[in-house]
């Protein structure tokens, strides 16, 4: 039972990070740094010609490749205790295969 319920604890965190990161934002707002960037002549003229938020194009790549890792990660992590808990599916069945009416 500890192993499903970990199992189901990681699962709706991995969909989570996945989705929006949720989990690994903080409340409020938080404070911006200041940092350089290197960028592609082209594409700068580009995205200054369309007026695009530069910062905010950076910060949502940023975040977005970070919440990838995390989720790489924590699937690394994990892979032991979600393919034993597959196994004890696959030998044991779903607690609601008696239910389903499909």
């Amino acid at each position: 039972m500890r192993i499903a319920m970990r199992i189901s604890y990681a699962h709706n965190l991995i969909l989570r990070l996945a989705m929006d990161g949720s989990e690994a934002k903080s409340p409020g707002r938080a404070s911006k740094g200041r940092v350089n960037l290197s960028v592609r002549e082209d594409l700068l003229q580009e995205a200054r010609r369309l007026k695009l938020n530069l910062s905010q194009l950076a910060e949502e790549a940023i975040d977005a490749a970070l919440r990838k890792l995390r989720a790489d990660r924590w699937r690394e992590e994990n892979r032991e205790a979600i393919e034993s808990y597959n196994a004890y599916i696959r030998e044991h069945g779903v607690w609601s295969a008696g239910l389903r009416r499909f």
